[in-house]
Protein backbone atom coordinates (compact mmCIF):
# COMPACT_ATOMS: atom_id res chain seq x y z
CA UNK A 1 0.00 0.00 0.00
CA UNK A 2 1.27 3.53 -0.75
CA UNK A 3 1.92 6.33 1.64
CA UNK A 4 -1.39 7.72 2.80
CA UNK A 5 -3.18 10.03 0.38
CA UNK A 6 -6.08 12.38 0.91
CA UNK A 7 -9.14 12.95 -1.17
CA UNK A 8 -12.57 11.52 -1.74
CA UNK A 9 -13.54 8.03 -2.81
CA UNK A 10 -14.05 7.48 -6.56
CA UNK A 11 -17.45 8.70 -7.65
CA UNK A 12 -18.09 5.51 -9.63
CA UNK A 13 -18.82 3.61 -6.40
CA UNK A 14 -22.49 3.00 -5.75
CA UNK A 15 -24.28 1.72 -2.71
CA UNK A 16 -26.25 -1.48 -3.00
CA UNK A 17 -27.36 -4.61 -1.26
CA UNK A 18 -27.42 -8.24 -2.29
CA UNK A 19 -30.78 -9.68 -3.14
CA UNK A 20 -31.16 -13.10 -1.55
CA UNK A 21 -33.39 -15.73 -3.09
CA UNK A 22 -34.64 -17.83 -0.17
CA UNK A 23 -36.29 -21.16 -0.80
CA UNK A 24 -37.69 -23.07 2.19
CA UNK A 25 -37.40 -26.79 1.59
CA UNK A 26 -38.75 -29.83 3.37
CA UNK A 27 -38.05 -33.37 2.25
CA UNK A 28 -38.54 -37.04 3.08
CA UNK A 29 -36.14 -39.79 4.32
CA UNK A 30 -34.75 -41.51 7.57
CA UNK A 31 -32.27 -40.51 10.36
CA UNK A 32 -30.19 -42.63 12.71
CA UNK A 33 -29.39 -40.32 15.60
CA UNK A 34 -26.84 -41.07 18.26
CA UNK A 35 -28.80 -40.85 21.51
CA UNK A 36 -30.89 -42.85 23.93
CA UNK A 37 -33.16 -45.67 22.76
CA UNK A 38 -36.54 -44.50 21.42
CA UNK A 39 -35.32 -40.90 21.22
CA UNK A 40 -37.09 -38.72 18.70
CA UNK A 41 -35.32 -38.02 15.40
CA UNK A 42 -35.97 -35.38 12.81
CA UNK A 43 -34.67 -32.33 11.06
CA UNK A 44 -35.63 -29.21 9.16
CA UNK A 45 -33.78 -27.71 6.19
CA UNK A 46 -33.98 -24.26 4.63
CA UNK A 47 -32.14 -23.95 1.33
CA UNK A 48 -31.38 -20.37 0.22
CA UNK A 49 -29.77 -19.15 -2.99
CA UNK A 50 -27.95 -16.06 -1.77
CA UNK A 51 -26.65 -14.85 -5.14
CA UNK A 52 -26.73 -15.99 -8.74
CA UNK A 53 -24.86 -15.01 -11.88
CA UNK A 54 -24.49 -16.55 -15.37
CA UNK A 55 -23.16 -20.04 -14.82
CA UNK A 56 -22.70 -19.75 -11.08
CA UNK A 57 -24.48 -19.24 -7.77
CA UNK A 58 -24.00 -19.14 -4.01
CA UNK A 59 -26.26 -20.88 -1.51
CA UNK A 60 -26.62 -21.70 2.17
CA UNK A 61 -28.33 -24.67 3.81
CA UNK A 62 -29.71 -24.12 7.32
CA UNK A 63 -29.93 -27.59 8.89
CA UNK A 64 -31.79 -27.79 12.23
CA UNK A 65 -31.63 -30.99 14.26
CA UNK A 66 -35.07 -31.59 15.82
CA UNK A 67 -34.13 -34.87 17.46
CA UNK A 68 -31.64 -36.11 20.03
CA UNK A 69 -28.21 -34.44 20.09
CA UNK A 70 -25.74 -35.57 17.43
CA UNK A 71 -22.00 -36.00 17.82
CA UNK A 72 -21.51 -35.96 14.06
CA UNK A 73 -23.75 -35.45 11.05
CA UNK A 74 -24.07 -36.25 7.36
CA UNK A 75 -26.40 -34.29 5.08
CA UNK A 76 -27.42 -35.71 1.71
CA UNK A 77 -29.40 -34.24 -1.18
CA UNK A 78 -29.57 -34.34 -4.97
CA UNK A 79 -29.62 -31.72 -7.69
CA UNK A 80 -32.17 -32.15 -10.46
CA UNK A 81 -30.64 -30.00 -13.20
CA UNK A 82 -26.96 -30.97 -13.25
CA UNK A 83 -25.71 -28.34 -10.81
CA UNK A 84 -22.27 -28.85 -9.29
CA UNK A 85 -20.86 -27.77 -5.93
CA UNK A 86 -17.53 -26.10 -6.67
CA UNK A 87 -16.58 -25.22 -3.09
CA UNK A 88 -18.17 -25.59 0.32
CA UNK A 89 -17.51 -24.26 3.81
CA UNK A 90 -18.67 -25.39 7.27
CA UNK A 91 -18.41 -28.99 6.13
CA UNK A 92 -16.69 -31.42 3.77
CA UNK A 93 -18.37 -32.17 0.46
CA UNK A 94 -18.38 -35.07 -1.95
CA UNK A 95 -20.47 -35.14 -5.12
CA UNK A 96 -21.15 -38.13 -7.37
CA UNK A 97 -23.25 -37.18 -10.35
CA UNK A 98 -26.26 -35.32 -8.99
CA UNK A 99 -25.91 -36.76 -5.46
CA UNK A 100 -24.26 -34.52 -2.88
CA UNK A 101 -22.97 -35.59 0.55
CA UNK A 102 -21.86 -33.07 3.17
CA UNK A 103 -20.30 -34.23 6.42
CA UNK A 104 -19.45 -32.04 9.38
CA UNK A 105 -16.15 -30.24 9.75
CA UNK A 106 -13.99 -30.99 12.78
CA UNK A 107 -15.36 -27.99 14.66
CA UNK A 108 -19.13 -28.35 14.12
CA UNK A 109 -19.92 -32.05 14.52
CA UNK A 110 -21.86 -31.60 17.76
CA UNK A 111 -25.42 -30.64 16.88
CA UNK A 112 -27.76 -30.35 19.84
CA UNK A 113 -31.52 -30.56 19.84
CA UNK A 114 -32.97 -27.56 17.96
CA UNK A 115 -29.46 -26.46 17.05
CA UNK A 116 -28.71 -25.29 13.52
CA UNK A 117 -25.62 -25.65 11.36
CA UNK A 118 -25.25 -23.77 8.09
CA UNK A 119 -23.05 -25.17 5.34
CA UNK A 120 -22.59 -22.70 2.51
CA UNK A 121 -21.33 -23.29 -0.97
CA UNK A 122 -20.68 -21.91 -4.42
CA UNK A 123 -21.90 -23.90 -7.39
CA UNK A 124 -22.20 -23.94 -11.16
CA UNK A 125 -25.34 -24.38 -13.25
CA UNK A 126 -26.51 -24.42 -16.85
CA UNK A 127 -30.01 -23.97 -18.16
CA UNK A 128 -31.84 -23.78 -14.84
CA UNK A 129 -31.09 -23.81 -11.15
CA UNK A 130 -33.97 -25.41 -9.20
CA UNK A 131 -33.60 -25.99 -5.48
CA UNK A 132 -33.15 -29.54 -4.19
CA UNK A 133 -36.38 -30.87 -2.70
CA UNK A 134 -35.23 -33.82 -0.56
CA UNK A 135 -32.68 -33.73 2.26
CA UNK A 136 -31.66 -36.37 4.78
CA UNK A 137 -29.63 -35.93 7.94
CA UNK A 138 -27.80 -39.07 9.06
CA UNK A 139 -30.26 -40.98 6.88
CA UNK A 140 -33.52 -39.51 8.17
CA UNK A 141 -35.76 -37.32 6.05
CA UNK A 142 -35.87 -33.65 6.93
CA UNK A 143 -39.65 -33.22 7.07
CA UNK A 144 -39.75 -30.54 9.74
CA UNK A 145 -41.07 -33.00 12.34
CA UNK A 146 -39.72 -35.83 14.49
CA UNK A 147 -40.22 -39.59 14.47
CA UNK A 148 -39.18 -42.20 17.08
CA UNK A 149 -36.02 -44.17 16.55
CA UNK A 150 -34.50 -47.17 18.32
CA UNK A 151 -30.91 -46.17 17.98
CA UNK A 152 -28.69 -47.83 20.61
CA UNK A 153 -27.62 -45.69 23.54
CA UNK A 154 -24.30 -43.98 23.42
CA UNK A 155 -22.12 -42.65 26.20
CA UNK A 156 -21.75 -38.91 26.36
CA UNK A 157 -18.17 -37.72 25.98
CA UNK A 158 -16.51 -36.95 29.29
CA UNK A 159 -16.20 -33.37 30.40
CA UNK A 160 -12.58 -32.25 30.41
CA UNK A 161 -10.82 -29.29 31.93
CA UNK A 162 -9.51 -26.58 29.59
CA UNK A 163 -6.15 -27.61 28.10
CA UNK A 164 -2.98 -26.09 29.48
CA UNK A 165 -1.49 -26.00 25.99
CA UNK A 166 -3.47 -25.19 22.83
CA UNK A 167 -4.43 -28.20 20.71
CA UNK A 168 -3.42 -28.26 17.03
CA UNK A 169 -6.07 -26.88 14.68
CA UNK A 170 -7.07 -29.05 11.74
CA UNK A 171 -6.40 -27.54 8.34
CA UNK A 172 -10.09 -27.66 7.45
CA UNK A 173 -10.82 -25.03 10.12
CA UNK A 174 -8.38 -22.48 8.70
CA UNK A 175 -8.75 -19.95 5.94
CA UNK A 176 -6.33 -20.23 2.98
CA UNK A 177 -4.53 -17.04 1.98
CA UNK A 178 -2.22 -15.69 -0.71
CA UNK A 179 -0.53 -12.36 0.05
CA UNK A 180 0.51 -10.18 -2.89
CA UNK A 181 2.94 -7.44 -1.84
CA UNK A 182 4.72 -4.58 -3.61
CA UNK A 183 7.37 -4.45 -0.88
CA UNK A 184 6.82 -0.86 0.22
CA UNK A 185 7.79 0.06 3.78
CA UNK A 186 4.27 -0.40 5.14
CA UNK A 187 4.08 -3.82 3.44
CA UNK A 188 7.21 -4.80 5.33
CA UNK A 189 5.53 -3.73 8.56
CA UNK A 190 2.35 -5.62 7.70
CA UNK A 191 4.37 -8.74 6.83
CA UNK A 192 5.77 -8.88 10.37
CA UNK A 193 2.27 -9.02 11.81
CA UNK A 194 1.23 -11.46 9.08
CA UNK A 195 3.99 -13.88 10.09
CA UNK A 196 3.06 -13.58 13.75
CA UNK A 197 -0.41 -14.89 12.79
CA UNK A 198 0.82 -17.64 10.46
CA UNK A 199 -0.63 -20.17 12.93
CA UNK A 200 -4.17 -18.99 12.24
CA UNK A 201 -4.40 -19.50 8.48
CA UNK A 202 -2.86 -21.62 5.75
CA UNK A 203 -0.44 -19.52 3.71
CA UNK A 204 -0.71 -20.89 0.18
CA UNK A 205 1.46 -18.21 -1.39
CA UNK A 206 3.41 -14.96 -1.00
CA UNK A 207 3.64 -13.25 -4.37
CA UNK A 208 5.82 -10.19 -4.94
CA UNK A 209 4.30 -7.65 -7.32
CA UNK A 210 4.48 -3.93 -8.09
CA UNK A 211 2.02 -1.04 -7.94
CA UNK A 212 1.64 2.46 -9.29
CA UNK A 213 3.46 3.60 -6.14
CA UNK A 214 6.22 0.96 -6.33
CA UNK A 215 6.48 0.62 -10.08
CA UNK A 216 9.31 -1.92 -10.21
CA UNK A 217 8.50 -3.83 -7.03
CA UNK A 218 11.09 -4.87 -4.45
CA UNK A 219 11.74 -8.58 -4.88
CA UNK A 220 15.38 -7.75 -5.64
CA UNK A 221 15.77 -6.50 -2.05
CA UNK A 222 15.16 -10.01 -0.63
CA UNK A 223 13.25 -8.42 2.23
CA UNK A 224 10.75 -11.28 2.59
CA UNK A 225 13.61 -13.77 2.81
CA UNK A 226 15.23 -11.65 5.53
CA UNK A 227 12.03 -11.61 7.58
CA UNK A 228 11.61 -15.36 7.19
CA UNK A 229 15.12 -15.83 8.58
CA UNK A 230 14.16 -13.89 11.72
CA UNK A 231 10.84 -15.72 11.90
CA UNK A 232 12.76 -19.02 11.99
CA UNK A 233 14.72 -17.78 15.00
CA UNK A 234 11.61 -17.17 17.09
CA UNK A 235 9.68 -20.19 15.81
CA UNK A 236 10.57 -22.50 18.76
CA UNK A 237 9.09 -19.97 21.19
CA UNK A 238 6.00 -19.37 19.04
CA UNK A 239 5.27 -23.09 18.93
CA UNK A 240 5.31 -23.29 22.72
CA UNK A 241 2.22 -21.08 22.59
CA UNK A 242 0.59 -22.45 19.45
CA UNK A 243 1.89 -25.60 17.74
CA UNK A 244 0.33 -24.63 14.40
CA UNK A 245 3.04 -22.20 13.27
CA UNK A 246 4.51 -23.43 9.95
CA UNK A 247 8.19 -23.93 9.25
CA UNK A 248 10.02 -21.00 7.70
CA UNK A 249 11.08 -23.34 4.90
CA UNK A 250 7.43 -24.07 4.15
CA UNK A 251 6.72 -20.36 3.75
CA UNK A 252 9.85 -19.94 1.66
CA UNK A 253 8.62 -22.71 -0.63
CA UNK A 254 5.50 -20.70 -1.60
CA UNK A 255 7.34 -17.38 -2.15
CA UNK A 256 7.14 -16.30 -5.80
CA UNK A 257 7.74 -13.25 -7.96
CA UNK A 258 4.85 -12.00 -10.07
CA UNK A 259 4.63 -9.14 -12.54
CA UNK A 260 6.96 -6.28 -11.58
CA UNK A 261 7.01 -4.70 -15.05
CA UNK A 262 6.17 -1.00 -14.66
CA UNK A 263 4.91 -0.87 -18.25
CA UNK A 264 2.08 -3.28 -17.35
CA UNK A 265 0.58 -1.26 -14.51
CA UNK A 266 -2.50 -0.14 -16.42
CA UNK A 267 -2.50 -2.60 -19.28
CA UNK A 268 -5.25 -5.20 -19.70
CA UNK A 269 -4.05 -8.80 -19.27
CA UNK A 270 -4.25 -9.74 -22.97
CA UNK A 271 -1.77 -6.95 -23.80
CA UNK A 272 0.61 -7.29 -20.87
CA UNK A 273 4.24 -7.63 -21.86
CA UNK A 274 4.97 -9.85 -18.85
CA UNK A 275 2.87 -12.99 -18.55
CA UNK A 276 3.18 -16.49 -17.13
CA UNK A 277 5.25 -15.37 -14.14
CA UNK A 278 5.97 -17.82 -11.30
CA UNK A 279 3.61 -15.83 -9.07
CA UNK A 280 0.82 -16.01 -11.63
CA UNK A 281 1.26 -19.75 -12.00
CA UNK A 282 1.20 -20.28 -8.24
CA UNK A 283 -2.15 -18.49 -8.05
CA UNK A 284 -3.53 -20.66 -10.86
CA UNK A 285 -2.28 -23.86 -9.24
CA UNK A 286 -3.79 -22.99 -5.87
CA UNK A 287 -7.16 -22.05 -7.36
CA UNK A 288 -7.25 -25.34 -9.29
CA UNK A 289 -6.02 -27.70 -6.57
CA UNK A 290 -8.26 -30.23 -4.85
CA UNK A 291 -8.63 -28.26 -1.60
CA UNK A 292 -12.25 -27.01 -1.60
CA UNK A 293 -11.70 -24.09 0.77
CA UNK A 294 -11.96 -20.50 -0.49
CA UNK A 295 -8.65 -18.80 -1.25
CA UNK A 296 -8.33 -15.25 0.10
CA UNK A 297 -6.02 -13.38 -2.28
CA UNK A 298 -4.88 -10.15 -0.65
CA UNK A 299 -3.55 -7.35 -2.85
CA UNK A 300 -1.27 -5.19 -0.70
CA UNK A 301 -0.04 -3.57 -3.90
CA UNK A 302 -1.31 -4.04 -7.44
CA UNK A 303 -3.55 -6.85 -8.67
CA UNK A 304 -2.15 -7.24 -12.22
CA UNK A 305 -0.59 -10.61 -11.45
CA UNK A 306 -3.94 -11.93 -10.25
CA UNK A 307 -5.76 -10.36 -13.22
CA UNK A 308 -3.40 -12.11 -15.60
CA UNK A 309 -3.93 -15.41 -13.77
CA UNK A 310 -7.71 -15.10 -14.14
CA UNK A 311 -7.33 -14.17 -17.82
CA UNK A 312 -5.18 -17.25 -18.46
CA UNK A 313 -7.67 -19.42 -16.61
CA UNK A 314 -10.42 -18.12 -18.88
CA UNK A 315 -8.47 -18.40 -22.16
CA UNK A 316 -6.13 -21.36 -21.65
CA UNK A 317 -8.08 -23.71 -19.38
CA UNK A 318 -11.45 -25.44 -19.61
CA UNK A 319 -14.61 -23.58 -18.66
CA UNK A 320 -15.03 -26.01 -15.77
CA UNK A 321 -11.56 -25.14 -14.46
CA UNK A 322 -12.22 -21.43 -14.84
CA UNK A 323 -15.55 -21.65 -13.02
CA UNK A 324 -14.03 -23.71 -10.23
CA UNK A 325 -11.14 -21.28 -9.78
CA UNK A 326 -13.30 -18.16 -9.80
CA UNK A 327 -15.72 -19.74 -7.32
CA UNK A 328 -12.84 -20.26 -4.87
CA UNK A 329 -11.24 -16.84 -5.03
CA UNK A 330 -11.90 -14.11 -2.45
CA UNK A 331 -10.04 -10.92 -3.37
CA UNK A 332 -9.29 -8.19 -0.83
CA UNK A 333 -7.70 -5.12 -2.44
CA UNK A 334 -6.19 -2.30 -0.43
CA UNK A 335 -7.33 0.28 -2.96
CA UNK A 336 -6.89 -0.44 -6.66
CA UNK A 337 -3.15 0.28 -6.98
CA UNK A 338 -2.87 -0.56 -10.67
CA UNK A 339 -5.30 -1.50 -13.43
CA UNK A 340 -5.71 -5.10 -12.27
CA UNK A 341 -8.43 -4.65 -9.68
CA UNK A 342 -10.66 -2.63 -11.96
CA UNK A 343 -10.08 -5.09 -14.82
CA UNK A 344 -11.22 -7.98 -12.60
CA UNK A 345 -14.25 -6.02 -11.40
CA UNK A 346 -15.27 -5.25 -14.99
CA UNK A 347 -14.32 -8.48 -16.75
CA UNK A 348 -14.57 -11.29 -14.21
CA UNK A 349 -17.82 -10.35 -12.55
CA UNK A 350 -18.15 -13.82 -11.07
CA UNK A 351 -15.14 -13.10 -8.83
CA UNK A 352 -15.71 -11.99 -5.23
CA UNK A 353 -13.66 -8.78 -4.96
CA UNK A 354 -13.52 -6.22 -2.16
CA UNK A 355 -12.10 -2.68 -2.30
CA UNK A 356 -10.97 -1.35 1.07
CA UNK A 357 -10.38 2.41 1.18
CA UNK A 358 -11.20 3.49 4.73
CA UNK A 359 -8.39 1.79 6.66
CA UNK A 360 -5.86 4.49 5.75
CA UNK A 361 -7.88 6.93 7.88
CA UNK A 362 -7.22 4.71 10.90
CA UNK A 363 -3.66 3.43 10.73
CA UNK A 364 -2.38 6.98 10.10
CA UNK A 365 -3.64 7.93 13.57
CA UNK A 366 -2.35 11.52 13.47
CA UNK A 367 -4.95 12.41 10.87
CA UNK A 368 -7.65 10.02 12.08
CA UNK A 369 -10.96 11.62 11.24
CA UNK A 370 -14.30 11.23 12.94
CA UNK A 371 -15.22 10.94 16.61
CA UNK A 372 -12.89 8.06 17.44
CA UNK A 373 -11.90 8.15 21.11
CA UNK A 374 -8.39 9.10 22.12
CA UNK A 375 -7.77 5.65 23.59
CA UNK A 376 -8.01 4.18 20.07
CA UNK A 377 -5.32 6.57 18.83
CA UNK A 378 -3.12 5.62 21.79
CA UNK A 379 -2.75 2.14 20.32
CA UNK A 380 -1.25 3.54 17.10
CA UNK A 381 1.52 5.74 18.52
CA UNK A 382 5.29 5.38 18.37
CA UNK A 383 5.33 4.81 22.13
CA UNK A 384 2.94 1.87 21.86
CA UNK A 385 4.96 0.38 18.98
CA UNK A 386 8.30 0.68 20.76
CA UNK A 387 6.96 -0.85 23.97
CA UNK A 388 5.06 -3.75 22.45
CA UNK A 389 6.85 -4.63 19.19
CA UNK A 390 10.21 -3.06 18.43
CA UNK A 391 11.94 -3.16 21.81
CA UNK A 392 12.65 -6.40 23.67
CA UNK A 393 10.38 -8.58 21.53
CA UNK A 394 12.82 -10.57 19.48
CA UNK A 395 14.61 -10.24 16.14
CA UNK A 396 11.49 -10.08 13.99
CA UNK A 397 9.95 -7.26 16.04
CA UNK A 398 13.18 -5.30 15.91
CA UNK A 399 12.97 -5.40 12.10
CA UNK A 400 9.81 -3.27 12.14
CA UNK A 401 10.95 -0.60 9.69
CA UNK A 402 9.09 2.48 10.92
CA UNK A 403 9.02 4.41 14.19
CA UNK A 404 5.20 4.54 14.06
CA UNK A 405 2.49 1.99 13.27
CA UNK A 406 2.79 1.81 9.49
CA UNK A 407 0.57 -1.04 8.32
CA UNK A 408 -1.57 0.04 5.43
CA UNK A 409 -2.34 -3.53 4.36
CA UNK A 410 -3.01 -5.32 7.64
CA UNK A 411 -6.85 -5.45 7.45
CA UNK A 412 -6.62 -7.71 4.41
CA UNK A 413 -5.86 -10.70 6.65
CA UNK A 414 -7.43 -9.65 9.97
CA UNK A 415 -10.70 -11.37 8.96
CA UNK A 416 -8.84 -14.68 8.73
CA UNK A 417 -7.53 -14.57 12.32
CA UNK A 418 -9.27 -17.16 14.51
CA UNK A 419 -11.03 -14.73 16.87
CA UNK A 420 -14.57 -16.15 16.62
CA UNK A 421 -16.07 -13.41 14.43
CA UNK A 422 -15.74 -15.60 11.28
CA UNK A 423 -15.88 -12.55 9.03
CA UNK A 424 -13.75 -14.38 6.45
CA UNK A 425 -16.91 -16.28 5.53
CA UNK A 426 -18.61 -13.06 4.40
CA UNK A 427 -16.95 -9.63 4.40
CA UNK A 428 -20.34 -7.95 4.93
CA UNK A 429 -20.50 -9.43 8.44
CA UNK A 430 -17.83 -7.07 9.74
CA UNK A 431 -14.84 -7.86 11.92
CA UNK A 432 -11.24 -6.93 12.59
CA UNK A 433 -10.68 -6.43 8.85
CA UNK A 434 -13.51 -3.90 8.54
CA UNK A 435 -16.91 -4.27 6.94
CA UNK A 436 -18.04 -3.93 3.35
CA UNK A 437 -21.28 -3.87 1.36
CA UNK A 438 -22.19 -4.93 -2.15
CA UNK A 439 -21.73 -1.99 -4.47
CA UNK A 440 -23.96 -2.77 -7.46
CA UNK A 441 -25.55 -6.23 -7.06
CA UNK A 442 -27.67 -5.94 -10.18
CA UNK A 443 -24.69 -5.28 -12.43
CA UNK A 444 -21.71 -6.58 -10.43
CA UNK A 445 -23.11 -9.09 -7.96
CA UNK A 446 -19.74 -10.01 -6.40
CA UNK A 447 -18.17 -6.56 -5.92
CA UNK A 448 -17.92 -5.06 -2.43
CA UNK A 449 -16.54 -1.84 -1.02
CA UNK A 450 -16.34 0.01 2.31
CA UNK A 451 -16.71 3.50 0.84
CA UNK A 452 -20.49 3.86 0.99
CA UNK A 453 -21.25 2.55 4.49
CA UNK A 454 -20.67 3.49 8.12
CA UNK A 455 -20.89 2.04 11.61
CA UNK A 456 -23.00 4.17 13.96
CA UNK A 457 -22.72 7.01 11.46
CA UNK A 458 -18.90 7.03 11.47
CA UNK A 459 -17.40 6.03 8.12
CA UNK A 460 -14.20 4.74 9.75
CA UNK A 461 -15.64 2.98 12.79
CA UNK A 462 -16.00 -0.38 11.02
CA UNK A 463 -12.20 -0.49 11.45
CA UNK A 464 -11.30 1.54 14.53
CA UNK A 465 -13.94 -0.01 16.83
CA UNK A 466 -11.74 -3.13 16.99
CA UNK A 467 -8.34 -1.42 17.36
CA UNK A 468 -7.76 -1.96 21.13
CA UNK A 469 -8.50 -5.69 20.84
CA UNK A 470 -6.46 -6.02 17.64
CA UNK A 471 -3.41 -4.28 19.05
CA UNK A 472 -3.51 -6.09 22.39
CA UNK A 473 -3.69 -9.36 20.51
CA UNK A 474 -0.64 -8.40 18.42
CA UNK A 475 1.22 -7.38 21.58
CA UNK A 476 0.52 -10.80 23.09
CA UNK A 477 1.87 -12.50 19.97
CA UNK A 478 5.04 -10.46 20.25
CA UNK A 479 5.32 -11.62 23.88
CA UNK A 480 5.14 -15.21 22.58
CA UNK A 481 8.21 -14.52 20.46
CA UNK A 482 10.37 -14.07 23.56
CA UNK A 483 8.59 -16.33 26.05
CA UNK A 484 10.03 -19.84 26.21
CA UNK A 485 7.18 -21.23 28.34
CA UNK A 486 3.43 -21.28 27.84
CA UNK A 487 2.89 -19.77 31.28
CA UNK A 488 5.11 -16.83 30.43
CA UNK A 489 2.57 -14.98 28.27
CA UNK A 490 -1.15 -14.40 27.87
CA UNK A 491 -3.42 -16.30 25.48
CA UNK A 492 -6.83 -15.65 23.99
CA UNK A 493 -9.89 -16.73 25.96
CA UNK A 494 -12.36 -19.06 24.28
CA UNK A 495 -15.78 -17.49 23.75
CA UNK A 496 -18.52 -20.13 23.69
CA UNK A 497 -22.29 -20.05 23.98
CA UNK A 498 -25.07 -22.45 24.85
CA UNK A 499 -26.87 -23.30 21.62
CA UNK A 500 -26.07 -22.88 17.97
CA UNK A 501 -24.50 -19.77 16.46
CA UNK A 502 -27.29 -19.56 13.88
CA UNK A 503 -30.89 -19.98 15.00
CA UNK A 504 -34.42 -19.54 13.72
CA UNK A 505 -36.56 -17.42 16.06
CA UNK A 506 -40.07 -15.99 16.14
CA UNK A 507 -41.28 -12.39 16.62
CA UNK A 508 -41.76 -11.62 20.30
CA UNK A 509 -39.71 -14.59 21.44
CA UNK A 510 -37.45 -13.96 24.45
CA UNK A 511 -33.96 -15.18 23.63
CA UNK A 512 -31.66 -16.14 26.49
CA UNK A 513 -27.95 -15.51 25.96
CA UNK A 514 -25.62 -17.83 27.84
CA UNK A 515 -21.82 -17.74 27.62
CA UNK A 516 -21.18 -20.08 30.55
CA UNK A 517 -19.15 -22.57 28.42
CA UNK A 518 -16.49 -19.87 27.82
CA UNK A 519 -13.04 -20.62 29.22
CA UNK A 520 -9.61 -19.08 29.57
CA UNK A 521 -6.48 -21.22 29.07
CA UNK A 522 -4.52 -19.16 31.61
CA UNK A 523 -7.17 -19.22 34.33
CA UNK A 524 -7.76 -15.47 34.04
CA UNK A 525 -10.95 -13.76 35.18
CA UNK A 526 -13.36 -13.20 32.28
CA UNK A 527 -15.78 -10.36 31.62
CA UNK A 528 -18.65 -10.49 29.15
CA UNK A 529 -20.43 -8.05 26.86
CA UNK A 530 -23.32 -8.74 24.49
CA UNK A 531 -24.16 -6.20 21.80
CA UNK A 532 -26.16 -5.95 18.63
CA UNK A 533 -24.15 -5.32 15.48
CA UNK A 534 -26.99 -3.34 13.99
CA UNK A 535 -25.05 -2.03 11.00
CA UNK A 536 -24.25 -5.59 9.92
CA UNK A 537 -27.69 -7.14 10.45
CA UNK A 538 -30.93 -6.39 8.58
CA UNK A 539 -33.54 -5.50 11.22
CA UNK A 540 -34.62 -1.91 11.54
CA UNK A 541 -35.12 -2.22 15.29
CA UNK A 542 -32.45 -1.46 17.84
CA UNK A 543 -32.54 -4.48 20.12
CA UNK A 544 -32.40 -3.86 23.86
CA UNK A 545 -30.27 -6.51 25.58
CA UNK A 546 -31.06 -6.97 29.26
CA UNK A 547 -28.11 -7.75 31.56
CA UNK A 548 -25.75 -7.16 28.64
CA UNK A 549 -22.64 -7.70 30.78
CA UNK A 550 -23.84 -10.94 32.35
CA UNK A 551 -22.33 -14.33 31.61
CA UNK A 552 -25.65 -16.17 31.50
CA UNK A 553 -28.55 -13.86 32.39
CA UNK A 554 -28.64 -11.69 29.26
CA UNK A 555 -31.69 -11.77 27.00
CA UNK A 556 -33.58 -9.82 24.36
CA UNK A 557 -36.95 -9.82 22.67
CA UNK A 558 -37.06 -10.68 18.96
CA UNK A 559 -38.46 -7.75 16.95
CA UNK A 560 -41.49 -8.26 14.72
CA UNK A 561 -39.60 -8.25 11.42
CA UNK A 562 -40.07 -11.64 9.71
CA UNK A 563 -37.45 -12.46 7.13
CA UNK A 564 -34.83 -10.24 8.78
CA UNK A 565 -31.79 -11.13 10.88
CA UNK A 566 -30.47 -9.96 14.25
CA UNK A 567 -26.70 -10.17 14.78
CA UNK A 568 -25.55 -10.38 18.39
CA UNK A 569 -21.85 -10.25 19.23
CA UNK A 570 -20.51 -11.82 22.41
CA UNK A 571 -17.22 -10.32 23.62
CA UNK A 572 -15.26 -12.27 26.20
CA UNK A 573 -12.24 -10.45 27.65
CA UNK A 574 -9.68 -11.65 30.14
CA UNK A 575 -7.75 -9.68 32.76
CA UNK A 576 -4.33 -10.87 31.66
CA UNK A 577 -1.47 -8.71 30.40
CA UNK A 578 -2.27 -7.52 27.83
CA UNK A 579 -5.97 -8.21 28.23
CA UNK A 580 -7.28 -10.22 25.27
CA UNK A 581 -10.69 -10.50 23.66
CA UNK A 582 -12.42 -13.30 21.77
CA UNK A 583 -15.87 -13.34 20.23
CA UNK A 584 -18.84 -15.38 19.18
CA UNK A 585 -21.27 -14.08 16.58
CA UNK A 586 -24.91 -15.19 16.87
CA UNK A 587 -27.22 -14.77 13.89
CA UNK A 588 -30.95 -15.02 14.56
CA UNK A 589 -33.21 -15.38 11.52
CA UNK A 590 -36.77 -14.27 12.20
CA UNK A 591 -39.31 -16.69 10.67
Amino acid sequence: MPTRHTGTAPSRLRRGTVAAIAVAVTATGALAVAGRADAAAGCRVTYSVTSQWPGGFGATIDVTNLGAPLSDWTLKFSFSAGQTVTQLWNGVVNQSGSNVTVINAEYNGNLGTNATVTPGFNGSWTGSNPAPTAFTLNGTACTGSTTPTTAPPTTAPPTTAPPTTPPPTGDSTKARVIAMTDGEVDDRSTMIRFLMYASDFDIAGIVQTNSKYQKSGHSRDKWVEAQLTKYAEILPNLRRHNPNYPDASQLQSVLRVGNENSNDLNVAPPSMATKNTPGEQLIINVLLDSDPRPVHVMAWGGANTLASALWRLRTSYSSADFNRAVAKVRIYCIWYQDGGGQWIEDNVREAYINEAYRWDNVWDYQSLSGPSPDYVKAYMTSSWLNTNVKSGHGPLGSMYPQSFVSEGDTPSFLHEIANGLNAHEDYTLGGWGGRSAYDDPGNKPRHLTDTTISDDGDRNKMYWRWIPAVQNDFAARMDWAVSSSYNGANHQPKAEVVGASRRDVSPGQVISLDASPSTDPDGNVLTYRWWQYGDADSVAAKVSINNATSQNAANFVVPNEPGKQVHIILEVADNGTPNLTSYRRLIFTIR
